[in-house]
């Protein structure tokens, strides 16, 4: 059994997942498992995918049961067995030591259930992210907004298990935001400050793709966490206003950001009220 899993969920990776793959392989961690999930990929992508299974042992592919990157995700951690669980993304770029030095922050602190990291946007933009660090900074930034890249977080398996957390549909969009919201109720939730992925911008993210549908679930997520009724204009202001809270809160580091999540959150209560009936 290997010390890591990499959960890496693919649906027509392309000409960008091999490098994806290859900067797990070639961690300075050795002792890992990859395992890709195919969510439906074409016949190019799947032939990828088994090339690199063929050549290294340590990577296994599985097939998605069902459809969608919820039942991609959770299948991955179906597959799991290792003592820590690590997400990666098949269009995204580790650095070499990501995984080296979240196992050394997550075997010296047992109380830690998610490490993720700073990362290093490029592609349709270019520049290093710097996201709250400390327990206390992640634990207030979540009652605004999501602090953590998917792709740079490392899990402790157990916290899952004994928790039973699991991906949501009910929060499809925003499944990952509302995870991290239940390890965050289970164990302390942290960001390392160096920049340990290259994370890949470009026009068809799901940030891009589905802004308005993502912005609504991680206002229900928000609503969840002050245990609010999340339906209805009432239940958005309400929202809104524990969002206001928080964020005097959490201080000016992290304004801008606090700020955004603020404006999307009206924007996600406006649209929901045009909503076609």
């Amino acid at each position: 059994m290997a010390r890591i899993d990499v959960v890496m969920p693919v649906k027509d990776g392309g000409d960008l997942l091999p490098s994806a793959i290859l900067s797990i392989l070639y961690q300075t961690e050795r002792d890992i498992r990859l395992i890709i999930v195919n969510d439906r990929s074409g016949a190019d992508t799947l032939a990828i995918m088994h090339r690199f299974a063929q050549a290294d042992s340590r990577v296994a592919v599985v097939n998605a049961q069902g459809a969608g990157i919820v039942d991609a995700l959770n299948t991955g951690l179906d597959h799991a067995t290792a003592p820590y669980v690590a997400r990666m993304d098949g269009d995204d770029i580790a650095l070499p030591t990501r995984l080296a030095m979240q196992l050394a922050v997550m075997d010296a602190r047992p109380e830690v259930s998610l490490c993720g990291t700073a990362v290093i946007r490029f592609g349709s933009e270019n520049r290093y992210v710097r996201p709250p660090t400390s327990a206390e900074q992640c634990r207030h930034a979540l009652r605004l907004f999501n602090c953590f890249y998917h792709p740079t977080v490392m899990i402790r398996r157990q916290v899952l298990q004994e928790n039973n957390i699991r991906y949501s549909h009910s929060y499809e969009y925003a499944e990952d935001y509302k995870l991290f919201c239940d390890l965050a109720k289970a164990g302390e939730v942290i960001n390392i400050e160096e920049p340990l992925l290259l994370y890949r911008t470009h026009s068809d993210q799901v940030t891009k793709t589905k802004s308005g549908a993502q912005n609504r679930a991680a206002l229900d997520v928000i609503a969840h966490q002050a245990q609010i009724d999340s339906q209805g204009l009432q239940s958005d202001i309400r929202t809104i206003a524990a969002m206001l809270h928080a964020a005097t809160q959490l201080g000016r580091p992290h304004a801008r950001r606090s700020l955004n999540a603020l404006k999307n959150a009206i924007s996600a209560t406006r649209a929901s009220q045009h909503r076609p009936s």
